[in-house]
């Protein structure tokens, strides 16, 4: 509306102009030009006003299509979402290396707590937590960081096996937190370092323990579980277990009880798996002789897990190849 008002005044201007020009013209001579000019003049009225709609029907389209896109995030449910986060710190740490107490953890470590998200998939519901902790010098000199992201199962109508599945899970967790090496360790090699070397940078330690579902549905339940642990050096390592449940029962699916002829099954699926690996995709990753070691390294306990898309058998770094090659995957699909 706006444009269109400036449009219209620079227009009357014009006439305005226009009308005393003609003023000194002659009476035929101003006839014909009038004419001429009011052609124009109706012609430009119409093309700005045209443009002007043009405008304001862009804007209110885009208008409607933002309001359009709010709604959708807002109505629609995804898989995934964003949940309110927390914080709680403790008391700081000592001022001397020597007096940091590793027993007393509540005192001694700053310990974040988060809720991070949320992931549904038909009845059942993933709640997934996070935990932190830090070992810290007053000199904001970090030793070591800690952090565990895990799962809390809800199944809709099914609260026995939910809480079968999260007593395994939690016992998981508990025995991640009470393991204290990596504290202890690097609160003595910075001692070492420090004694030693006193202008050396240390590079602070770190361990994680980390659930990453694969599938969460009304029959299978599956996790990746990751074990990140870095303790100095050129890099860290990491370890992986698959865990799989019953949805129905919450009790632990053990490769066995995935066919009636375990045997069979096993001899089936190294075969696949041995064609997988003869392929230029892995060849490229994989240790020259890594194919020889395909049983003995897959078909260990927790080296599988079961995905939307199929069973997954994975080795973990060094195994089956150089460290860079990582967690390598074998796919084995449910249609075959």
């Amino acid at each position: 509306m706006l444009l269109s008002m400036r449009l219209l005044c620079r227009l009357a201007l014009f006439l305005r102009w226009i009308n005393q020009l003609f003023r000194a013209e002659g009476s035929a001579v101003v006839k014909r030009k009038k004419v001429l000019f009011l052609t124009i003049f109706m012609i430009l009225l119409c093309l700005c006003t045209a443009c002007a709609e043009t405008v304001l029907s862009s804007d209110s389209e885009r208008e409607e299509r933002q309001s359009d896109i709010l709604i959708n995030v807002q109505t629609r449910e995804g898989q995934t979402e964003e949940v309110l986060s927390c914080e709680t710190q403790t008391e700081g740490i000592s001022d001397s290396v020597g007096a940091i107490d590793t027993q007393d953890m509540g005192d001694t470590y700053n310990t974040p707590f988060s809720i991070e998200r949320t992931t549904r998939a038909s009845s059942v519901s993933l709640h997934f937590y996070t935990e932190e902790q830090s070992m810290k010098l007053e000199d904001d000199t970090v030793l070591c960081t800690r952090k565990c992201i895990y799962p809390v199962v809800t199944i809709e109508d099914n609260e026995i096996a939910a809480d079968k599945i999260n007593a395994d899970i939690q016992e998981r967790v508990d025995s991640f937190h009470a393991d204290n090496d990596v504290f202890d360790s690097a609160q003595y090699d910075y001692e070492v370092i420090y004694a030693n070397h006193s202008d050396f940078h240390f590079s602070g330690y770190s361990d994680e323990l980390i659930f990453t579902a694969a599938r969460a549905d009304s029959k299978v339940i599956s996790f990746l579980v990751t074990s990140q642990y870095y303790a100095g050096g050129a890099h860290g390592m990491d370890t992986s277990i698959g865990l799989n449940y019953d949805t129905q029962t919450g009790e632990r699916i053990d490769f066995a009880e995935l066919s009636e002829n375990a045997d069979a099954f096993a001899r089936n699926t190294l075969a696949l798996l041995q064609n997988l690996a003869s392929t230029a995709a892995y060849q490229g990753i994989m240790w020259e002789d890594g194919i020889d070691d395909l049983q003995e390294v897959l078909y260990q306990d927790n080296r599988w897990y079961l995905s939307t898309s199929g069973l997954v058998f994975f080795s973990n770094p060094y195994e089956l190849g150089a460290f860079y090659a990582g967690k390598i995957e074998f796919t084995v699909p449910y249609s075959d």
